[in-house]
């Protein structure tokens, strides 16, 4: 899938991208604390994403891309699509 500018988060303005990023912590924290998240090859706590998100490192931004791809996708319906 090529990204289009739409899909990058650089398009944001600082407070929506705080925003966004507060968001995924909020999302993450809903996950069970015994539960691993696998990215690429590897695993990682709850604790250590909220970490990485905080951080802005690259596993930070790769959970906020995706999440803001999630949330795009759940406002414009793509979710619920049959198709």
């Amino acid at each position: 899938m090529t990204k289009t500018k739409d899909d990058q988060i650089d398009t944001l303005d600082a407070s929506s991208k705080e925003q966004l990023k507060q968001i995924t912590i909020a999302r993450i924290r809903t996950i069970s604390s015994d539960t691993k998240i696998s990215l690429g090859s590897e695993d990682y706590t709850v604790e250590e994403l909220v970490n990485h998100v905080e951080k802005d490192d690259q596993v930070g931004e790769e959970m906020i891309q995706m999440n803001w791809q999630y949330l795009k996708d759940l406002a414009s319906g793509a979710l619920y699509d049959n198709e």
